[in-house]
């Protein structure tokens, strides 16, 4: 006998569009985040390269990174 001819272990159709579904959406997610960040990182860049300072802002400089 057979596994594969079993239903309940064979996979479905349905079931693997979703899971293929799932993969595009979490590849694109990831992307997002690490487009984000890398926004994020040039903005307070900038900021800094402008003058704006460091000392007593650093809580508000990790509250970017972390909220981005």
């Amino acid at each position: 006998m057979e596994i594969d001819s079993n239903p309940i272990t064979k996979p479905s159709k349905k079931g693997t569009i979703l899971s293929a579904v799932f993969y595009a959406l979490a590849a694109v997610l990831l992307i997002t985040a690490f487009v984000s960040l890398v926004a994020c990182h040039q903005n307070i860049s900038r900021q800094l390269e402008q003058g704006v300072p460091v000392q007593g802002n650093e809580l508000a400089i990790v509250n970017l990174y972390l909220t981005s």
